[in-house]
């Protein structure tokens, strides 16, 4: 108890910070970065609190104003559509989910490492729910874009299209 006490006192801290900042900061690289922050910050505050509906609202605000803002770069509005994404899976929506990982793997400019998270998370719930073809299509997306961890993407290409053939017999 005394270590979730401790997060939840930090995340408040966190989040007074740097709602302080952002009202003297706007549209400058740091206020979308911290709009990024804010709705981690809102988002793992909701996933302790379990009862706060506000919280992801927060979340999801504070993340459409770091991919709004005009000083965020590709990796910074990646990083919030992929948290946004995630308020959306916590929230039951797969499908709003997955619209924000496609918007990060089909932008042909978005940061390698976020193209990687997004697929990932992607394929998840494509899987969850069992859309073989679809994660078949994710993974080869990924292993154009990713070439060095190719063999490990054709492994999995692999394994979705074993799936597709069990459902087709």
């Amino acid at each position: 108890r005394f270590l979730q006490n401790t997060n939840e006192e930090a995340l408040g801290e966190a989040i007074h910070a740097l709602s302080k900042s952002l009202a003297l900061e706007t549209n400058s690289p740091l206020s979308a970065r911290a709009w990024g922050r804010m709705g981690d910050y809102h988002k793992q505050w909701a996933l302790i609190v379990k009862t706060n509906e506000a919280e992801f609202d927060l979340a999801k605000q504070a993340y459409e104003n770091s991919i709004q803002s005009q000083g965020a770069d590709i990796s910074c509005r990646n990083q919030a559509q992929i948290g946004l994404g995630e308020v959306f899976e916590h929230r039951g929506n797969p499908i709003a989910a997955l619209v924000q990982y496609r918007k990060v793997i089909d932008d042909e400019e978005s940061d390698l490492f976020w193209v990687k998270e997004a697929g990932l998370a992607a394929v998840r719930i494509l899987e969850s729910r069992e859309e073989w073809d679809s994660v078949q299509k994710v993974y080869e997306r990924l292993k154009r874009i990713l070439p060095a961890l190719g063999p490990v993407f054709e492994k999995k290409i692999l394994i979705a299209q074993s799936h597709l053939d069990a459902a087709k017999k």
